[in-house]
């Protein structure tokens, strides 16, 4: 082990991601960064892993302790990393080694991204070269929106040759304010006993939003920009009962054998409306757990897919 000098400065996790690689080796890069700028990347595989296949890469502009490195998509140590090293295009091999099973991993353009410029012997996109550009987006997201980070990716690696490399940037926004006003909104009638009782079922909705922008650079340096949303959301559900009423909501006629009742007013989601639940009003109470809203960690929630 060997330890790094310590360094004065907040670090924190960004919410921008960027996934790269094609179907069956996705990979997604979760910055690090330190007093707001990128640190590291931490590279973690989307899909299934077969075998002793490697799935997180750390990259990293300085070391906190001594992890092994990679060489072209292979570890150090490996028996294969001396051919793997001296071949010009070890794409293929290193591919075919991750579909063995082998623990080995090929996250392109990270590995290979040695595109050459029409100048020969010019290479304009090595690995120092993308890592740079993915930390300046994740920058410039922060700061700027993902449409100008996109634009800042696109003219970075524009330099890489005639097509762009295919980029995936995520970046999610805080959530918003629970909706703690939510109205209580009328569910259901049902007859209570044998006389002219009832029981107005209520629920309220507690719920609130967050977006997530979806930036896409093409192969073909286009870009396209996606906005999409989830909410999270608890109910409370209330009742309001009526025993030996002398009118019943038509809703609720016939519901229960008995006496025979004559029809009054329709249960109301609107107070001071009748047969409303309000606190406090007769014969009105709340049915199950009362939650705070905003809701505390023991209260059960969905949260919807993104839309």
């Amino acid at each position: 082990m060997r330890a790094a000098h310590p360094t004065i400065g907040e670090r924190s996790v960004s919410g921008v991601r960027i996934r790269l690689g094609g179907y069956g080796r996705e990979w997604a890069l979760v910055p690090t960064l330190l007093d707001g700028k990128v640190e590291s990347f931490l590279a973690l595989r989307e899909d299934l892993a077969y075998g002793e296949n490697l799935t997180a890469v750390w990259y990293r502009k300085v070391a906190a302790a001594e992890p092994e490195p990679m060489v072209k998509g292979v570890l150090e140590s490996d028996a294969l990393a001396p051919l793997v090293a001296d071949l010009e295009d070890p794409q293929p091999i290193v591919e075919m080694l991750e579909g063995a099973g082998w623990k080995a991993a090929w996250i392109g353009p990270l590995e290979g991204g040695q595109l050459a410029t029409a100048e020969p012997g010019v290479v304009a996109c090595p690995q120092t070269v993308v890592l740079a550009a993915l930390a300046t987006t994740v920058e410039v997201a922060a700061t700027d929106g993902l449409g100008a980070a996109l634009g800042n990716l696109r003219w970075t690696l524009g330099v890489c040759g005639i097509l762009c490399i295919p980029t995936t940037v995520e970046a999610e926004g805080p959530w918003s304010q629970w909706n703690c006003n939510a109205p209580y909104v009328f569910t259901g009638c049902q007859r209570v006993g044998t006389d002219c009782g009832f029981r107005c079922n209520y629920v309220k909705r507690y719920s609130r939003t967050q977006s997530k922008t979806v930036g896409r650079l093409h192969l073909d340096c286009t870009s396209t920009l996606t906005t999409m949303t989830r909410q999270e959301w608890y109910e409370q559900k209330a009742s309001c009962e009526y025993l030996a009423a002398s009118k019943v909501p038509p809703s609720c006629l016939g519901a229960v054998t008995g006496a025979a009742c004559e029809a009054g007013p329709a249960c109301s989601a609107t107070y001071p409306a009748p047969f409303h639940p309000h606190l406090g009003s007769p014969n009105c109470g709340h049915v199950g757990t009362l939650h705070p809203c905003p809701p505390d960690s023991s209260t059960q929630t969905e949260v919807d897919d993104w839309q």
